[in-house]
């Protein structure tokens, strides 16, 4: 959508209806076992002559897969694994004092959550491990480009600085 010449919006949404197995109800209930899920992103972005700018917001999910769900070999599959979740907003802002030269900064941040982890089972000797919903990793980065281009030259030069904190 664009308002306005020098802003651009845009949106968009995800929706998912699973069935889910539930070792609680004792299977699937053909009523009830319905879920419905949302994941939404959006962004915008401006340009005002030689500077411009964007914000984007995101989320997404990972299902589990069928061996951490039904495993009965070596890690015993646990079919009450939700999605593990993302949510991201990024940043970026650029200029442009001409057509040989720009300059771009910007930043990330995202959460994972509900991430899958393998807990050990201890004395069982069928099963060594698990998976659980239990662990979360924050993501922040920030980063700084230049780029030169000139008639006989292409140059760009960045710096990144990424840091990640993980829970149990």
């Amino acid at each position: 959508f664009t308002p306005l010449p020098w802003l651009v919006l845009t949106g968009g949404a995800r929706v998912q209806m699973d069935r889910i197995y539930s070792t609680e109800t004792g299977g699937r209930d053909p009523i009830t076992d319905w879920k419905y899920t949302a994941n939404f992103q959006g962004g915008a972005a401006v340009t005002r002559g030689m500077f411009g700018a964007k914000l984007i917001y995101a989320e997404g999910f990972r299902a589990p897969d069928a061996v951490q769900l039904f495993s009965r070999a070596g890690t015993k599959g646990n079919p009450d694994l939700k999605p593990e979740k993302s949510r991201s907003f990024a940043t970026e802002a650029h200029f442009t004092p001409s057509r040989e030269l720009t300059v771009r900064a910007g930043g990330d941040y995202t959460r994972l959550s509900r991430v899958i982890l393998l807990d050990p089972i201890i004395g069982d000797p069928m099963f060594a491990y698990t998976p659980t919903n239990k662990g979360t990793i924050d993501i922040a980065s920030v980063f700084v480009a230049a780029q030169l281009s000139l008639p006989l030259v292409d140059a760009f030069g960045s710096f990144h600085f990424a840091h990640m904190d993980e829970s149990d």
